[in-house]
This record gives structure tokens, C-alpha cells and sequence, in this order.
């Protein structure tokens, strides 16, 4: 039931699911897969465009270590089914309402957000 209310239950699947990491949304609690994959993507763009630039600052292993972190996110909301389908994904992480009235650092927000998967 605990599950069932922190939104952590793959209906499709029939399991307990977590999808860890991710970056947080403008400043606030929520994350939202949408806004996270265009800056993933737009990140990977200009490093394509100008890993020149990128390697002549110093800023390679950074972008690196942010892209990783995105990746891992991204593993971690795609659930596949035996044929390697997507069978769900977790597109929002937190609520709202709940996540706007909290003021405080991220990491001192309980890890029990709601998740919302397709």
C-alpha cells in the first residue's frame, strides 16, 4: 500500500519501482523527464558542436560527470520489458503542490516523492 501511495508501483509490471537521481526542475523539488532530456540533449549538442572549446576551458570531465548523471536517470525511469520494449517510464518525479510548499535544501526532503510513470 505504501507503494501504492508514493506512486513507486509499476501497475504494467507488477513491481516496486524506483527511479533514482535526476536533476531538479527550476529551482524546485519536482523533476520532470521532459525538461531533463532537452538539456541533456542540448548539452550533448553543443559538446558536439564545440568539444574544442569544451577541452580548451577544462570543462570535458564536468560535462561528463553531468551527462553520466543524466544518463543514469534515464536508465533508472525506462523500464523494459523480455524483448527490451519500453513497458513504462517515470516522466515526474514529486508533486507540485507538496514539493513547492517545501522550503529547504534538497537533500533534507523526504525520499518518499511521488512518482508518476506511463
Amino acid at each position: 500500500v505504501a507503494a501504492l501511495a508514493s506512486g513507486k508501483f509499476d501497475f504494467a509490471a507488477g513491481q516496486i519501482i524506483d527511479a533514482d537521481g535526476g536533476f531538479h526542475d527550476a529551482g524546485d523539488h519536482a523533476m520532470f523527464g521532459l525538461p531533463q532530456g532537452y538539456t541533456a540533449s542540448t548539452l550533448g549538442w553543443g559538446y558536439y558542436e564545440f568539444k574544442d572549446s569544451y577541452d580548451k576551458t577544462g570543462q570535458t570531465e564536468h560535462l561528463k560527470l553531468i551527462t553520466d548523471h543524466f544518463c543514469e536517470f534515464f536508465k533508472a525511469s525506462t523500464k523494459l520489458d523480455g524483448s527490451g520494449n519500453v513497458q513504462s517510464f517515470c516522466y515526474q518525479k514529486g508533486d507540485g503542490d507538496e514539493d513547492h510548499a517545501y522550503w529547504g535544501p534538497p537533500e533534507k526532503q523526504s525520499n518518499n516523492c511521488r512518482q508518476f510513470w506511463t
